[in-house]
């Protein structure tokens, strides 16, 4: 499992981790569009190719940046993926 910027390639699955929890009222929606617009402001975890968790991170100045996005795949649920990425966010 590796953590990384995301690419436009990621697109797709980043928007399939955002609306598995839109649908049910925990996230903001994202549009496939909105998300390439901002491909560069997203984080992810990929594993076998795969992308299992995403966050997105606004900045609004030198010390203060929005946590946005911030999903993991279902199936990968319970094993500090979230924490990992919010980790990550935050050291970068």
């Amino acid at each position: 499992m590796r953590a990384r910027t995301a690419r436009l390639k990621d697109v797709a699955q980043i928007h399939a981790r955002i609306t598995h929890y839109a649908s049910q009222g925990l996230l903001l929606p994202r549009t496939e569009d909105g998300i390439r617009r901002h491909a560069g402001r997203f984080l992810v975890l990929e594993e076998g190719g795969t992308v299992i968790g995403c966050v997105a991170l606004e900045s609004y100045g030198a010390d203060l940046a929005e946590v946005r996005s911030l999903a993991v795949d279902p199936a990968t649920r319970g094993r500090g993926l979230g924490e990992r990425l919010l980790r990550y966010a935050l050291a970068t």
